[in-house]
């Protein structure tokens, strides 16, 4: 039986590569020291895909190569020597015919090979061809190219061009991208890593079918990565929530909760893009799940978040629904230390309806609160009082 394939980590510790066989669960840094917990996630193990180049035939000079056929043009990119002809060759290549007739994918590896020695006018040239391979509605040219990029994508300096191809392949490519962005910041390269990031958001924004599942991938990958990734997610969250996206609130939540036990550091971040996360529910499934959070949530950082970004009742909500959360709520208004963290959502329970009185049972409540209820709150109540005369 063979070894089990070694795969490719860095240490926590010092950023040093370890090897991991397949068995091992605690591996050692033999650098630092540090021992690391091995996690692994289900993935499909595919081999590196085999480098095939085209048989090439010297060109005349004379001879127009605009209407060759893929295999010939792929052939004179990866062997002429002259840089114009090569581009021009590459932006011929770069057609929907070509990407249709299917050879791409035998000749891919060799291909991106070239791309990662090309000078940056060829690389930008040669990405054309990959980048309409990404956006093809045939899924065996999309994953010809995304396994280009696990195999080639993760060097120093790389191709800016596959990068570049691979952000037109919305959230299909959104983790990829993520992973390289983080490998090269670890190992120093800071520019590959800054266009790595170009291309998340550049895939996100050409997603319109799973944004969401985008934002997904974003949370869940925020306690693996760090520096400017780990920053860049965080302002990733505050836009969207700033822009007026609101269903990736409770996955940041959730992602506090993680952080306040597993990356601390991480908290400060996570709130200044959750103060972004104001509004009230949609309707009232929204809200009761928003309620059920307040219990879900372990971490006092996570808790108050939530009771912050709670936000008033919809008009949907029924007497029973109201009375539920004063009885969530009651606690944090009792404490001294987080009751002004929930005036907001109560002073919303004050102002329910278009009619001229407030609902008994937050009236009944409120008046049951006597001296410790938030001045803010009575003045609320007064008012609303006031309109009713």
């Amino acid at each position: 039986m063979s070894d089990p394939q070694a795969e490719r980590a860095h240490c926590p510790g010092c950023g040093a590569a370890l090897e991991l066989q397949a068995a091992q669960a605690i591996v050692s840094c033999s650098f630092c020291g540090t021992q690391s917990k091995v996690e692994r996630r289900l993935r499909r193990v595919e081999p590196d895909l085999e480098r095939v180049a085209p048989p090439y035939k010297p060109r005349d000079p004379k001879e127009a190569f605009e209407s060759w056929g893929c295999e010939r043009l792929v052939a004179g990119i990866l062997n002429e020597t002259d840089l114009a002809v090569r581009v021009a060759m590459a932006r011929a290549l770069d057609s929907w015919q070509h990407v249709h007739a299917g050879c791409m994918r035998k000749y891919i590896a060799a291909y991106v090979e070239a791309m990662l020695e090309a000078p940056p006018e060829l690389d930008k040239a040669m990405c054309g061809i990959l980048g309409k391979m990404v956006c093809s509605d045939d899924l065996a040219d999309k994953h010809c190219v995304i396994r280009a990029g696990e195999q080639y994508a993760f060097r120093l300096n790389g191709s800016r061009g596959l990068l570049f191809a691979l952000s037109l392949g919305d959230a299909a490519t959104v983790k990829l991208l993520l992973d390289i962005a983080e490998w090269a910041s670890r190992n120093g390269d800071e520019a590959y890593a800054a266009q790595a990031l170009i291309g998340v958001q550049t895939a996100i924004g050409r997603e319109r079918t799973y944004h969401e599942v985008c934002t997904q991938i974003l949370c869940h990958r925020l306690t693996f990565v760090s520096g400017q990734v780990a920053q860049w997610v965080m302002n990733f969250l505050k836009n969207e929530f700033d822009v007026g996206y609101r269903y990736h609130r409770n996955m940041v939540l959730e992602v506090m909760d993680a952080c306040a036990i597993e990356r601390p550091e991480l908290l400060p971040g996570l709130q200044k893009a959750m103060s972004y996360a104001r509004g009230g529910a949609k309707d009232r499934h929204d809200y009761l799940t928003r309620l059920s959070w307040l219990t879900y949530l372990r971490s006092p950082q996570a808790r108050l978040c939530a009771l912050e970004t709670l936000g008033g009742p919809p008009g949907d909500v029924t007497a029973e629904d109201l009375k539920q959360a004063l009885d969530l709520l009651t606690p944090f208004h009792d404490n001294e230390a987080t009751r002004e963290k929930c005036v907001d959502a109560i002073k919303g329970m004050i102002w329910l309806g278009e009619g001229n009185s407030i609902q008994p049972v937050v009236e009944a409540w409120l008046q049951g609160q006597g001296e410790k209820l938030n001045p803010w709150l009575k003045d609320s109540w007064n008012l609303r009082l006031n309109r009713r005369q």
